[in-house]
């Protein structure tokens, strides 16, 4: 238990010193199904439209919040 008055450092104030190759794995499988949604829209309906990127981004923005989500679970 840290001294009253005395800021906490490192893991006694619960900041993981490195996160972990998770955000970057999912900040790669938003890349890569942003790519293979292009690609599917491309071949299904020649091109993209307002509603594939916009399927696009909420696809992406999952990833990367599941991402952003294994930083704040606990144990690593």
């Amino acid at each position: 238990m840290p001294e009253r008055g005395r800021a906490r450092h490192g893991k006694d104030a619960g900041i993981h010193s490195s996160p972990g190759p998770m955000p970057r794995l999912a900040a790669l499988a938003a890349g890569m199904l942003a790519a293979g949604l292009g690609r599917y829209a491309r071949a299904r309906i020649g091109g993209q439209t307002g509603d594939v990127l916009g399927a696009v981004q909420i696809c992406s923005e999952i990833c990367l919040m599941l991402g952003a989500l294994t930083l704040l679970a606990p144990g690593g």
